[in-house]
């Protein structure tokens, strides 16, 4: 359980990351699709 709860974490984030780093960077243009 463990450590599907890890990799649904680690999902999570490269989702987070995936939406709002080109959002922060490149502006919204990059992130709406």
């Amino acid at each position: 359980m463990k450590n599907i709860e890890k990799v649904n974490i680690k999902d999570k984030l490269n989702l987070f990351h995936e939406y709002w780093t080109p959002k922060i960077v490149g502006g919204s243009r990059s992130v709406i699709k």
